[in-house]
């Protein structure tokens, strides 16, 4: 596709090849979506059928996404990084009829699936053969109550606790969660958001979605790395970035000289979520992207990816909150000190319909149309919300309740801390306990005791990380998330080490 010198037609730019970038102009994108709905149509696919999506950030992705939807399908993108066998049951789960994929990818793709290749230029499987040349219309009939029941797509969690379980999105829950936060008919400044976090994911899908929703430009990279990231906002102008803290963790790790030289004024908004926000990070990020607003995030795949927004009496929302809930949502906690204080839940227009194929699941965990996000909240004076740590990671230490995140914040307010990572180890005669993985700036003095000394005096003395481990990084899972299940096998196995040297 051929450059275009007008801002506010371009649609997406695809990075994925950093000295051969591909900019696309809507009408270019457009047309592209129709004929991925029209080859659709035309290989014999009907309404609702699945069609999986396996492959890298790239423009060709959000390109079927999006034509896989228009066409009344069900668009089901799955994680890469998963293994053989969880992509095997991924495809088999939702019954997919066809596969979208590139060449990186072509080994997990099943044998018995259709198959369209990104990267294919002949042949019945290439994806320029598929989408070919003629201008089809497209006929779309069905009425709008049916369609709005209809699935839109599927996607799959981590499987961090097991296999992968689908989330089916109806139609309207798709389009509430993208109305929710359209921009205004007053605001017609164009925009470009910079894209790492995978498709896969419901961060980068929703990102990218909302983007294109609102006639604005997807800056894509099929990966994240801090240095190419703040390079590459520069070069292309980015005015709104997101991600998850870990990423702009890195990213304030990058060499003041590196960020001296470049020019990152442009830069206004940065969302951040899928993980606790700490007021240490805030500041961090904001001395490098000095004229950004910093916006703490929260959603989830099951009940939609936005959840809060700007407090009705135009209160600014503070530094770490997730905002004021959006119209149309319902909120309620249980089990808490107080009721400002508890486990939280939620019932959405973009409720998900439930787990694919796993009703006794979808049963546990969504009643009379709530669902129980498993995360602790609290409510401040003024209405804004406040996450706390997720229900399933707190600790019990002695009786004691230990929320690993305020641990993380509390350890971040030492000035040689860059990052830290708190995770629980079993413990014969505490049940649990909690240990620290830190991150320290360059050249500082600290060491383990420093780090317990500062946690006694700052916090409660039951809350202290009983071990702590120096890092010069964390693990990173598919989502660009910390990676704590490593962390937790890692931190048992060193400390068991250490309790068999105390015994021999």
């Amino acid at each position: 596709m051929q450059d275009t010198n007008e801002h506010n037609e371009l649609a997406f730019i695809d990075l994925r090849d950093p000295l051969a970038p591909s900019f696309w102009t809507y009408k270019q994108f457009d047309q592209a979506v129709k004929r991925v709905a029209s080859g659709l149509q035309r290989r014999g696919l009907k309404r609702q059928d699945r069609v999986a999506i396996i492959s890298q950030n790239r423009v060709e992705y959000m390109i079927t996404h999006m034509g896989i939807l228009r066409a009344g399908m069900v668009s089901v993108p799955v994680n890469y990084k998963l293994p053989k066998f969880s992509i095997d049951h991924v495809i088999a789960d939702c019954s997919a009829s066809l596969i979208f994929a590139g060449n990186l990818y072509l080994d997990l793709v099943p044998k018995d699936v259709g198959l369209i290749n990104f990267d294919e230029d002949e042949g019945d499987t290439a994806f320029c053969k598929f989408v070919g040349d003629e201008d089809v219309v497209f006929v779309d009939d069905i009425p709008v109550g049916e369609k709005e029941a209809e699935i839109a797509k599927i996607l799959y969690t981590s499987g961090s606790t097991g296999l992968p379980k689908g989330v089916e999105i109806t139609c309207a829950g798709q389009s509430w969660g993208l109305s929710a936060y359209a921009k205004s008919e007053n605001d017609d400044r164009p925009r470009r958001q910079l894209i790492v976090a995978p498709f896969y994911h419901k961060n980068g899908l929703y990102g990218a979605a909302l983007q294109l929703t609102d006639r604005d430009c997807v800056v894509s990279l099929p990966k994240f790395d801090p240095v190419v990231y703040l390079k590459t906002i520069a070069k292309y102008r980015c005015d709104t970035l997101s991600g998850v803290p870990t990423m702009f963790s890195l990213v304030s790790g990058v060499s003041e000289k590196t960020i001296d030289k470049l020019d990152l004024c442009c830069v206004s908004t940065i969302q951040m979520g899928s993980a606790p926000l700490t007021p240490d990070l805030i500041k961090r990020t904001e001395k490098i992207f000095k004229n950004a607003v910093i916006e703490n995030c929260y959603g989830s795949t099951e009940a939609g990816p936005a959840l809060f927004g700007n407090h009705p009496d135009g209160l600014p929302t503070p530094p770490s909150s997730l905002g004021y809930p959006l119209e149309s949502t319902e909120f309620r906690l249980t089990g808490g000190a107080s009721p400002k204080e508890g486990r939280f839940y939620v019932r959405t227009p973009a409720m998900m319909k439930g787990y694919l194929n796993l009703d006794e699941l979808t049963s546990k965990c969504l009643v009379n149309g709530w669902f129980d996000t498993r995360d602790i909240m609290r409510i401040d004076s003024d209405g804004f919300w406040f996450f706390v740590s997720r229900a399933d990671d707190m600790i019990i230490c002695g009786g004691e309740n230990i929320y690993p995140s305020e641990v993380e914040k509390l350890l971040e307010n030492h000035p040689s801390i860059v990052q830290a990572v708190v995770v629980s180890v079993p413990d014969e005669i505490k049940g649990q306990i909690p240990v620290a993985f830190i991150i320290k700036s360059d050249g500082a003095d600290l060491n383990e005791e420093r780090v317990k000394k500062f946690a006694l005096e700052n916090g409660p003395a039951y809350a202290h990380p009983r071990h702590v481990f120096f890092r010069d990084t964390v693990p990173l899972a598919g989502t660009n998330k910390v990676d704590l299940r490593h962390l937790k096998e890692e931190a048992e196995v060193i400390i068991s080490a250490l309790n068999d040297e105390l015994t021999n």
